[in-house]
């Protein structure tokens, strides 16, 4: 009986996370939306900081250094 609710579980799991990720591409096709454009170039030097200097994250900067250079690395590779 578990085993069958556990089974019902994953595929409903499956189903919503399918259904997340092609939403937005069946939303709004090739042309992406001002707002979503802006919010690509925002939040990833945003959700960065937080890494870094997040409010309980004491032991964190070396890790956020880290990142920070492997995301400079990723835009200086992107844009050649």
């Amino acid at each position: 009986m578990y085993d069958v609710h556990a089974g019902y579980i994953l595929l409903i799991a499956g189903a919503v996370t399918a259904t997340l990720r092609f939403l937005p591409f069946i939303a709004f096709g090739k042309k992406k939306p001002e707002a979503v454009m802006y919010l690509g170039r925002v939040l990833p030097p945003a959700v960065l900081y937080l890494v870094i200097f997040g409010p309980d994250n004491f032991l964190m900067p070396a890790m956020g250094v880290i990142t920070l250079m492997l995301f400079m690395l990723r835009e200086r590779i992107e844009n050649v």
